[in-house]
């Protein structure tokens, strides 16, 4: 297909779905799509979802109304529409002067991260850390959990995404005190940080420097050991704990 003639000012296009855009998928094309399909391709894809929700949308309009809509020139829109097609967003048909762009639901989370092409594009183009917390981050679908994933994070930037706020001075030298002074990996910390915001709504600094103080006499270092440490202390405390948005759901991960 020569996207430069599919863009002739001569056709006229229409907008097709078979699904309704909601908030779920424009998030999803935001935070997982955006990066790596580039701004340009992110503002014609959220241009043609648009004129599904016209009353107009049987209609069909001059090319040059996409361009002059979204600000774009023949070989920027050239390039946004090539991004659409490679990353299964649009489909095209073409009949004459015609063209009818058809819109194709994004992968759900699920689907985005069972997909290694898109996640590690994904990953170089975020930086390693961000993509972390979006694999922390309930976007979509079910909440994080998999013990496995606390191992790659760094504690300062999970205590962040859970939460949802920067961490103050103390907070940040409570995690250098658990790394440097107490010598305990990234895993040991981040579950200690979630422990806490589960049982106590945020991070309280003696109480996590008392439980790791316990993680040591015991010399809990490996994930099975700790995973049992901390389910019984959850039954011994009788809490329920529920999956939310952003902790980690301990009493629930399997390995």
């Amino acid at each position: 297909m020569k996207n430069r003639e599919v863009l002739n000012n001569k056709k006229v296009y229409k907008v097709e779905s078979k699904n309704k855009f909601t908030m779920n998928e424009n998030l999803i094309l935001t935070k997982f799509y955006l990066p790596i399909i580039g701004q340009n391709a992110f503002s014609l894809m959220q241009f043609l979802i648009s004129e599904t929700h016209e009353k107009v949308s049987n209609l069909f309009f001059p090319i040059d109304r996409i361009k002059k809509s979204i600000q774009l020139n023949k070989e920027e829109l050239s390039i946004a529409l090539i991004n659409l097609i490679k990353y299964d967003l649009v489909k095209l048909t073409e009949k004459e002067d015609k063209i009818i762009f058809h819109l194709i639901e994004p992968k759900n989370r699920k689907e985005y991260f069972e997909c290694k092409e898109l996640t590690n594009e994904l990953e170089i183009k975020i930086s390693k850390d961000n993509f972390n917390i979006l694999r922390l981050s309930n976007i979509a679908t079910t909440t994080y959990s998999k013990i496995d994933q606390l191992e790659k994070i760094k504690p300062i930037v999970f205590a962040e995404t859970i939460l949802n706020r920067k961490l103050s001075s103390n907070e940040i030298k409570l995690i250098e005190t658990l790394s440097k002074d107490y010598g305990l990996t990234p895993l040991q910390i981040n579950l200690l940080i979630d422990y806490s915001v589960i049982i106590n709504k945020k991070i309280i600094v003696n109480y996590i420097l008392k439980v790791a103080d316990t993680l040591l006499e015991k010399n809990l270092t490996n994930k099975e050991a700790l995973l049992k440490f901390f389910k019984d202390n959850f039954n011994k405390k009788n809490q329920t704990v529920k999956s939310t948005e952003k902790t980690v759901i301990v009493n629930k991960i399997k390995f």
